[in-house]
This record gives structure tokens, sequence and C-alpha cells, in this order.
């Protein structure tokens, strides 16, 4: 029993329009069809190796052809096919896989991170959350996303503050994770002692997020931690609600040689890259068991701006599984300003019901959880 709500790149960016629709437009979150868009309008720098691989693409380089030409889960494809056959460090490919993959956490948190001000309320991803958790006491959150907007929007409001700390909200995946302390002014705060444990709303982050860090010796990941093909090592948390580009964790040195030294970290995150299960299984397999349980179980589940696009062929088999699998699970809800959207799910779950909502407004207007039944 209980609800699960999935978010995807669509909600992110309902959350970016909500506060400024057009002042900001071409810093709002990416979408497949406008992730090099966003590269430029940041005036992110493509390094020698990655611009080198794309011009040598027989569909032509997109960061010299019109943006809209070109999906990012396409070129993602293109190179991490070229780079999973030359996972040796120092090769062209290998330079400009890793540096697609830092161009694509920046993209990602220099275009939410602005979105997690205190100051920013009222949006569709935050009202849809407490909608869920004043409707059902076990909610589920599941998202695709690497940013922390779902985080932020929990801790900027008051009432849903005590059903989810980031200590260990994250389901069974928390208690596997290490805490980093931070001096940054703006964190989570720790309150552990307060919240009911993630007992009441949890939040599965099934790609990852900006926040799961794991450190290197190195500033760079190598190509086996890119690949999937190394040993994980362990993720630990930080409470940033805004990570910048670069990370760095100092600790002093003790005993003999005393001094400071520093760790980079690197996130953990998944890209849109076809080949996902080794790295999910590399890094994050209880966020995947935790989401596969709740699915089974639930009487209510809500999709909100995920597309289902044709990468996540992990992500198709786990709902279309689990959803088969869900006797007491009535309907499915989705939210989506594309119509389009709704008959991708009812072709994956042609046994149940489909409710279609253009927006947030939309559907809570139209009772939202279980009162539209």
């Amino acid at each position: 029993m209980g609800t699960c709500v999935v978010f995807g790149a669509g909600a992110s960016l309902a959350n970016a329009e909500h506060f400024h629709r057009e002042r900001r437009t071409d810093r709002n979150p990416p979408l497949d069809t406008t992730f090099f868009e966003k590269i430029r309008s940041l005036g992110i720098t493509v390094s020698s190796d990655l611009r080198s691989y794309a011009s040598d693409l027989p569909t032509g380089s997109p960061f010299d052809l019109p943006t809209k030409s070109v999906r990012m889960e396409e070129f993602f494809k293109d190179l991490f096919f070229d780079f999973s056959g030359a996972t040796r460090t120092g090769t062209k490919v290998s330079g400009a896989y890793t540096a697609l993959i830092d161009i694509y956490r920046r993209v990602i948190s220099e275009t939410t991170d602005w979105m997690n001000e205190d100051g920013r309320s009222g949006a569709p991803v935050g009202r849809l959350i407490a909608h869920a958790v004043d409707a059902d006491p076990a909610v589920t959150l599941m998202t695709f996303n690497q940013d922390l907007v779902l985080e932020n929007e929990i801790h900027k409001r008051a009432r849903l503050r005590p059903h989810w700390c980031i200590e260990h909200g994250y389901g069974a995946f928390s208690s596997h994770v290490e805490m980093l302390r931070t001096s940054a002014s703006l964190t989570f705060d720790d309150h552990s002692g307060d919240c009911d444990g993630g007992s009441r709303l949890t939040l599965l982050k099934l790609h990852g997020s900006l926040n799961w860090q794991v450190r290197m010796n190195g500033r760079q990941p190598s190509p086996r931690i890119l690949s999937g093909a190394a040993n994980a090592p362990p993720v630990q948390v930080t409470r940033r609600r805004k990570i910048p580009a670069k990370l760095r964790f100092a600790r002093s040195k003790r005993g003999r040689g005393r001094g400071r030294y520093v760790w980079y970290m690197w996130p953990v995150i998944i890209p849109p890259v076809y080949n996902k299960q080794a790295l999910i299984q590399r890094f994050i397999p209880q966020v995947w068991e935790d989401a596969r349980d709740a699915l089974q179980q639930c009487d209510h589940l809500v999709f909100y701006g995920y597309s289902l696009p044709p990468a996540d062929i992990e992500a198709e088999k786990l709902f279309q599984r689990a959803i088969f699998k869900n006797d007491a699970l009535t309907a499915v809800d989705v939210i989506n300003p594309d119509p389009d959207s709704a008959a991708r799910y009812a072709r994956l779950a042609p046994d149940k019901p489909l409710r279609w909502y253009p927006s947030v407004s939309t559907y809570l207007k139209a009772g939202g959880s279980r009162e539209s039944s």
C-alpha cells in the first residue's frame, strides 16, 4: 500500500518555469533536445578531446551544428559505445567521455541550483509532494533527476521536514553511506533526531545524485569507474544544498607528518547511456531494490514529467514488471503536457486504466490522489 510519485526531467523544468517562464529560459534545466543549447548559453568550454571526437562523427558535431538538430541521448550513445571499447586512461576517446560527463554534471547543477533558495516557493514539485504526503501515510518519491530540487522542495516546507531528513531519507541506501562534514553556509540541517527516519516519506534517486560523492586521488575518475568496471568506492553524502562544479574534501593528518590532505570528489550519477546496468549494480543497487518493492506494493502511482526515454531500458522493465505484479494498483496517473506520453504508458501497462493530466494544477483540481480513483 502507499503512494509512489515518479519524477523526470520535465518536473525540474516545470519548477523553473514556475518562477520565471521567459527571463531565464536559456538557463532552465535541459531536456534531451536542449542539452547542447544549455552548454552554449552557460559558456561552458568544450575540451579539445571532446570537440575532436565530435567533429569526426558522421552526424557532425553538436557543438557546431544548430543545437536543436542533435539529441543528447544520441550523442551519449555514440561516445559511450566508443569509450566502452577503449577504457584505457590517456586515450582521446577516454578524455572525450570524461569531459562530457563533467559537462553533464555542470549543466545539471548550473541550471537547477538557483531554484533551491528558500525564497522560491509554491512551485509544482513541492505542491505535488505536499499533496501526496497529506493524502497518504506512506509516500515514496522516485526520480531520474540528479539535481537537488526534490530535497530542497521538501526542506522549504516546514510540514514536510519532520517526515524526511538527509541522514535517513534515501531508503536502504542511507545505511550504506557516510555523511560528509561541510563548512558551506547553505546546507540541509541535521534534524535526524526530529524526523521519522523516512517511514513516512522516502526519496529514491534511480540515476544517482549530485550530493552522492566518491573520493578520488586524482582530479578525474578513472575510465574503469566511469564504465562501472571497477569496484565502487564508498559513497559519501554531503549536506550542501548546492553542489559546486569542483568539490574537494580536506582532512587533517594525524601523527608524524601532520598537515592537511585533499580528496577530490566525484558525484555518483548515471548518465543517459544505453548500458546503465553496470553502473547501477556497482553504485546504487539498493535504490533499485527499494523502488521495485515500493512499485509492487503501492495502490497509487503518479508519473510527473517523465517521458520513458528509449535509453532508460532498465527503468522501462522495472515499471512494466512491477506494475504487472501489483494487484492493488487500480490505475496509473500521468502528469505531462505532452499527451503522447500517456500513450507510451498505456503500452507499458495495458491492463491498468490510465489518467492523463497536462499539469500539476489540473491534477490537483481533479482531486489528485485517491479522490479521483
